[in-house]
């Protein structure tokens, strides 16, 4: 499958064609996050969870305990998902390549691997690339916000307007994680179907409607 979008990944959850094993990794924290939130409401049941759903944490996890649970059959369920958080920071990654190099069709197994990407031309990532699917989580530009912001409110019940859009830009950058919390925050507050308007982010969020854009 190599190379997927988050477009992508949303249309295998949808049409339940998963790949057996994804590498999310890149710069764009936010991205990663929002692929593994995806890759863990999708996939199963809540029912199914209970036990088919593992997660590990790289600083805490190693290589070998990560392919023993990949390889153990799913229970009342299709599949199981495995996903490793922060994989960044598992020691003895290089060893999940057997694995990688052959997986197995009923594990979804999710590599999160945040604030970096792994390096194009180390045998894991070739692997991986060969048998599941790849996402880079590349950063946006700081001017490029707003448009996003758009989109992304464009999937829920609410509005935004274009200066409401440029308010949340202009204060708080490009740091996707921020930008969405403080989305979440005015969709708590607000009624389906309102739009936000820059008095929503004063009054919610404590960015005045006055701050300077330019």
């Amino acid at each position: 499958m190599a190379s997927i979008t988050l477009a992508q990944l949303q249309k295998d959850i949808k049409g339940g064609t998963p790949a057996p094993l994804y590498l999310l990794h890149g710069e764009e924290v936010h991205f990663i996050d929002q692929a593994t939130a995806l890759l863990e409401a999708g996939l199963l049941s809540e029912a199914e969870k209970g036990f088919n759903f593992t997660t590990f944490y790289g600083r805490d996890a190693d290589a070998g305990t990560i392919i023993d649970t990949a390889l153990r059959a799913p229970m009342m369920a299709p599949r199981q998902v495995v996903v490793v958080r922060e994989a960044q920071q598992l020691r003895d990654i290089e060893k999940l390549l057997p694995y990688a190099q052959k997986p197995v069709p009923s594990t979804v197994l999710v590599l999160a691997h945040k604030y970096k990407k792994l390096p194009a031309n180390r045998k894991l990532y070739k692997a991986i690339a060969k048998t599941g699917a790849v996402l880079e989580a590349k950063r946006i530009k700081e001017h490029q916000v707003a448009e996003w912001v758009q989109q992304q409110v464009a999937t829920t019940p609410y509005g935004v307007s274009p200066k409401a859009a440029q308010l949340l830009q202009a204060y708080l950058g490009a740091d996707l994680s921020r930008v969405n919390g403080a989305l979440e925050k005015l969709y708590l507050n607000l009624e389906e179907g309102q739009t936000i308007e820059p008095a929503h982010i004063e009054r919610f969020i404590g960015i005045s409607k006055d701050y300077n854009l330019f």
